[in-house]
């Protein structure tokens, strides 16, 4: 099985490229000259071909970019979004659309808001759903089938209050709990 590695490091700044099979590691590619200030580098399909693509994303500049990668180490821009919000902590790849491509769920902690949208293919986006009054709380949200339709769920955890939510994403970004659990302690031997 082929499995592709992308190592950034920010200071100093490169990003190199690695291919894995059978338990060995082969050097692809590297790259300098990349931002230091990418904070959050999501793998997916966003349009760009057979291979998976990359949404970089810098909160400091306000942008995401979305590349294209060759599957031997190169890369090519694929669409620059300038005007984010500089708050998402965290952005969430999954099937939320429907529609095989991945899409994307940005949560900000601070106003406890959710915005799915869908890729669109060469790294256009459109707004699904917008939620609000979450938890800013949320230390993870990890993407699964946990409700079997093919559509990807969440599982939202509070590392803060030992708390798991499991939802249910709908197609157009509506989510629907199927449970929630609350650890009280955990004792360790």
């Amino acid at each position: 099985m082929l499995t592709d590695l992308l190592f950034y490091q920010p200071f100093p700044v490169f990003g190199e490229f690695y291919m894995t099979e059978d338990g060995t590691v082969q050097f692809l590619k590297q790259h300098v000259n990349w931002r230091s200030t990418w904070t959050q580098i999501i793998p997916g399909h966003f349009g760009g071909g057979n291979t998976t693509d990359l949404l970089f994303y810098d909160p400091r500049a306000n942008t995401g970019e979305f590349w294209a990668t060759d599957g031997i180490g190169g890369i090519s821009l694929l669409k620059q979004h300038t005007n984010w919000r500089g708050s998402w902590t965290q952005i969430i790849p999954g099937n939320f659309g429907g529609d095989g491509r991945t899409d994307l769920l940005f949560y900000e902690a601070a106003s406890g808001t959710g915005e799915f949208y869908t890729v669109e293919g060469s790294g256009d986006i459109r707004l699904l759903r917008q939620q609000t009054g979450w938890r800013n709380s949320w230390t993870n949200i990890i993407p699964g089938n946990f409700g079997g339709d093919g559509l990807t769920d969440l599982l939202f955890y509070d590392g803060t209050n030992g708390v798991g939510q499991f939802y249910a994403v709908q197609a157009g970004g509506r989510i629907a709990e199927l449970a929630l659990h609350t650890i009280v302690s955990i004792t360790r031997v």
